[in-house]
């Protein structure tokens, strides 16, 4: 039976007051970016009309020919950069004479203020927090992913220990390429016992092809496990994320998956996979902040001696290509392999940790 771990004793009043203003703090400072200053709104909806950007992007901005951009998630400087030498090929050159800084950031302060249908896309990312989502990067982009969980638990570090901080961490890495719409190929590293990874993640239903907002998706990976020790070296897994956008804020998905020599132990009567499942949810605060929360749990197979079920709750912040996610989880673990077994208990008095994930995307051209 799987239990859900918490630390012993509750937190004191001082320590509770002291975590609180460092949120508001960090709050503050990472929305920074989101309280510019205010723009003319109503002057950027008439330069829209008077432009005629309503042929290829629809009069609320919500998309047809062209991308949606109500409720854009993309900067100023990104905006920008798109009129002033736009990728794809069809979209025409607004230059300064044409259309000036000012009344550029016009159009982007109506844009942000809309309330297109696209202002609250399913997902942020290609992975919710470590699960993956049906989303990929798309055809001819790439993506460059650093996760960073903190060894030291909040409660086992302490103040002096400023809550895991000052703990090692153990990072992960890895690359993924958008080679069409429907496929992407990935790699990179885990810290834990050296893991490299490759694979592939196929789209097999996009969302808006079908009545219910319903979307799905197959990944593909195997793992090579760079430690003298570990047995088995070769793993391999299959994940298949199914997403379903339950309101405008809301998506919810679920991914079960299995992973395959899985048993570091080597007990010959042990099993040599492990199945689990993983669900997890989104809610769309604003167009550019979310907050994830993730559970996983082993299903049969293989499960680590006396372990509990993973979870996360991280606040993410999408800024153009930019996503940026802070939060609490009671593991390490990351990759499928990794997670399928369970997690283990590694704190003294808690397991609940810090960590933190950093994606940027680059579009290198297409259309």
């Amino acid at each position: 039976m799987h239990r859900l771990t918490a630390g012993r004793g509750p937190f004191t009043r001082s320590w509770c007051r002291r975590l609180i203003a460092g949120v508001a703090v960090a709050v503050i400072v990472l929305t920074m970016p989101a309280l510019a200053a205010a723009q003319d709104a109503a002057n950027g909806r008439q330069l829209y009309e008077r432009l005629d950007c309503a042929r290829c992007h629809a009069d609320d901005a919500s998309g047809g020919m062209g991308p949606g951009l109500a409720g854009t998630t993309l900067s100023l400087q990104e905006v920008r950069a798109q009129l002033r030498e736009p990728t794809g090929g069809m979209m025409p050159t607004f230059g300064p004479e044409r259309l000036s800084d000012a009344e550029v950031a016009d159009i982007y302060a109506w844009l942000q203020s809309s309330g297109g249908g696209q202002a609250f896309p399913s997902w942020f990312g290609t992975d919710l927090i470590n699960l993956p989502t049906p989303m990929l990067p798309g055809e001819r982009t790439f993506e460059v992913h650093f996760t960073h969980r903190f060894q030291s638990s909040i409660r086992d570090a302490g103040r002096q220990g400023l809550w895991g901080l000052d703990s090692f961490a153990t990072p992960v890495f890895w690359f993924a390429y958008g080679i069409r719409d429907w496929v992407q190929v990935h790699g990179g590293r885990s810290a834990i016992r050296g893991t490299w990874e490759y694979g592939a993640k196929l789209s097999l239903l996009e969302e808006g092809r079908v009545a219910a907002p319903v979307s799905v998706a197959a990944v593909l990976t195997g793992a090579y496990v760079d430690r003298d020790e570990t047995i088995d070296k070769n793993r391999f897994s299959v994940e298949l994320p199914v997403g379903v956008k339950l309101h405008d804020r809301v998506s919810v998905v679920a991914s079960p998956f299995l992973a395959t020599n899985t048993d570091a132990t080597g007990d010959p009567a042990s099993d040599d996979y492990s199945a689990a499942i993983g669900l997890g949810g989104t809610f769309r605060v604003t167009p550019g902040h979310s907050l994830d929360v993730e559970w996983i749990t082993n299903l049969g197979g293989f499960e680590s001696p006396e372990s509990v079920d993973q979870w996360q709750v991280f606040w993410a912040i999408k800024v153009g290509g930019h996503l940026f996610q802070i939060g609490l989880t009671n593991a390490v673990l990351y990759t499928p392999d990794q997670m399928a077994p369970g997690a283990q208990k590694t704190g003294a008095r808690s397991d609940v940790r810090l960590g933190f994930n950093l994606v940027r995307a680059f579009a290198l051209g297409g259309g």
